[in-house]
């Protein structure tokens, strides 16, 4: 009784009644009707009313407290309980009106309050039924996507192919990585670090106390060298990758993975035990021997800077053409990786160039410069960046990662979400992506919405991703929809490579924004494409640029041509059309003709950078910040930017 007229209290706050635990459980009505000291067959009727009324168990111990006062207080009044219970009537019909009573009287809250625990227990249900069909969908890798990747090289001639004559002498000097040997070794001493005081390594250079090691060191490789010179003559790499590195040949293993033995070697992308979607994936492919032609580029350099001491000009030409071969095999295969370090590699050869003339105009005799500029305009570096690579490898993942209904459609699978959301993808995008970052410019820490953190913090737990990822049966785009837009998406960044840069989306200030902003508000629902083709549209920028200073390397090549034939410098671009040029070298960002002027009797070469004004040759800033020439990216028009893209000479001088 007491507990009843406690609970019941008006002066307790409504909502504070969700948190007590008589608002669910209530009193025990059936003591209270035990120890009422009303007869047994009263009890019982109270007993039947009670228990047939079915309410809640607050509700009961309420209505059971009632009847029990109802009775007492009849028989206090004179009447026996043989008539009052005569007088109560039927006990099924007694209940039911109360049962209406009650439920008419209750509160919205209590209403909405009496529905949870269905409510929860419904959703559970239907959530182990989601779960059940979310780990039941399974996904069949039918395509040989790799093959498609691998027909340039494949399909080349055998006297095509650079790679039988590269593979003997990398296994013979242990060309490739390892951690130990003689690769270690000859990296060692090609760098040099300045000073203690500095963590920059530059390549050695005569004045160093370290060239009579490098001297010795080339001699030692000059067979890699001269099949190197050799194999950049051959239109073709000629390897055909293989996602599991095990798949190679002996020769091959050898070569690319020394130290090694095959049945020893564990991939570390297979470390997350990601074998169902790994295995043959396009995705697991090694770039073993791109970014090995890096390191073949430095060693040309190291040897043009020998040739430069031993007075072999035509060395120096072989060495800068071999450099320029070697990036064009790099980008045979049509990936994103390949063309970005056959840029690299092709910026060697450049720095080469640049570093022999401006050091030594004279070096080099009329025919030689045209033999290299003629090298240069056979260069097509546009030709370098494919999205190829990219719509394989979205074809590849999708039937790796999502079902196959038969009619090209399906869903994602546990095992897809799980391999998307791991720490291979997770510096790319994660299901429910990178939080709110902070940036200093924002706003300081203590006016941090707490609870957008806290959110940010759950939804990063494994725990929290693995409860979710069930509903990516709902909430991830299908099969057909992933391959439908990334269509849509390559198709717009092919169309946009076709134009000219000065005319693309990359000159328009915003122009990717509609591609940026799907990505960012669709991480979840493309989880697989923001994974995958987030950066598509920032390759071009870094390509261009190779472009740019290609063009402005051939623009000099020809002046200096003109200057060794005349013994004065050109006046204008006119002056060398026909006989110095088959076409006046363009600026990347107008589509006009390459600016120069002549500074302390050397050639100054320039665009008119992303001010898009002619500043007459003036270094680039930043926001008053100097830029380094060989820096600058291009890109819109900036009001940050100011002066120019100086394009020759862009090389440091090395000082003692």
């Amino acid at each position: 009784m007491s507990d009843a007229t406690s609970f019941g209290s008006p002066s307790k706050p409504k909502f504070r009644k969700l948190v007590d635990p008589r608002f669910w459980f209530g009193g025990n009505w059936k003591k209270l009707i035990k120890t009422s000291e009303l007869p047994a067959e009263i009890q019982l009727l109270i007993g039947q009313v009670v228990s047939k009324s079915r309410l809640m168990r607050r509700e009961k111990f309420d209505v059971a407290e009632e009847l029990v006062q109802h009775f007492q207080d009849g028989h206090r009044g004179g009447l026996s309980f043989e008539q009052l219970q005569h007088n109560f009537g039927d006990p099924e019909s007694a209940a039911m009106l109360i049962r209406r009573s009650k439920i008419r009287n209750r509160s919205l809250w209590v209403s909405a309050a009496r529905m949870i625990p269905p409510t929860i227990a419904c959703l559970s249900i239907a959530y182990l039924i989601l779960l059940w069909h979310y780990h039941n969908g399974h996904s069949i890798a039918t395509v040989d996507y790799t093959a498609e990747l691998n027909r340039s090289a494949t399909e080349a001639q055998e006297a095509d192919k650079a790679w039988p004559l590269y593979r003997p002498v990398w296994i013979k000097y242990q060309f490739n990585e390892g951690g130990s040997g003689k690769y270690v070794d000859m990296r060692k001493q090609m760098f040099v670090q300045p000073s203690k005081e500095s963590r920059a390594c530059r390549l050695a250079h005569p004045i160093d106390e370290q060239w009579p090691q490098v001297v010795s060191m080339l001699q030692q490789h000059a067979e890699l060298l001269d099949v190197f010179r050799e194999g950049a003559k051959r239109n073709s790499f000629g390897i055909a990758l293989q996602p599991d590195a095990r798949n190679y040949s002996d020769e091959d293993f050898a070569a690319l993975i020394p130290h090694t033995e095959k049945e020893t070697f564990k991939n570390w992308l297979y470390e997350e035990d990601h074998d169902e979607i790994l295995d043959g994936a396009m995705i697991g492919i090694l770039l073993l021997h791109v970014q090995k032609m890096r390191d073949a580029a430095r060693l040309f350099h190291l040897d043009t800077r020998l040739a430069i001491t031993e007075g072999d000009p035509e060395r120096v030409v072989a060495n800068i053409e071999t450099v320029l071969g070697l990036a064009n095999q790099v980008a045979e295969t049509p990936i994103a990786v390949n063309a970005l370090v056959a840029v690299a590699v092709s910026h060697v050869g450049l720095y080469q160039l640049e570093e022999v003339i401006t050091s030594n105009a004279d070096f080099f005799s009329a025919a030689q410069l045209a033999r290299l500029q003629a090298t240069l305009e056979r260069t097509n570096i546009h030709s370098w960046l494919s999205y190829t690579g990219g719509r394989l490898a979205v074809k590849d993942l999708v039937q790796r990662c999502y079902t196959d209904d038969g009619n090209g459609d399906g869903r994602m699978t546990a095992e897809g979400m799980r391999f998307l959301n791991s720490d291979f993808f997770a510096p790319i995008c994660g299901l429910s992506g990178d939080g709110d970052n902070v940036s200093s410019d924002a706003a300081p820490p203590h006016d941090i919405d707490w609870s957008k953190e806290l959110w940010s913090i759950l939804t990063q737990s494994e725990l929290a991703k693995s409860g979710w990822n069930p509903t990516s049966v709902f909430t991830c785009a299908t099969r057909k929809e992933v391959l439908a837009k990334a269509d849509d998406i390559f198709e717009e960044v092919e169309a946009d490579m076709k134009l000219p840069f000065w005319e693309s989306k990359h000159s328009k200030v915003g122009g990717w924004k509609e591609l940026e902003q799907f990505f960012d508000e669709n991480q979840s629902e493309h989880i697989l494409l923001s994974t995958t083709s987030t950066n598509v549209n920032y390759l071009r920028p870094t390509m261009e640029r190779g472009v740019a200073r290609k063009n402005g390397v051939a623009l000099a090549l020809a002046m200096y041509r003109y200057h060794k034939a005349t013994g004065k410098w050109p006046h204008s671009i006119d002056d060398l059309t026909d006989a110095y040029l088959s076409k006046p070298p363009i600026d990347i960002l107008t589509g006009k003709p390459l600016h120069f002027k002549i500074d302390q009797d050397q050639p100054l070469i320039y665009s008119i950078g992303m001010d898009h004004d002619d500043d007459g040759g003036v270094d680039a800033k930043m926001k008053d910040n100097s830029i380094e020439r060989s820096g600058i990216c291009p890109g819109p028009k900036s009001d940050d930017f100011e002066g120019d893209w100086i394009l020759w000479p862009q090389v440091e001088p090395i000082e003692n």
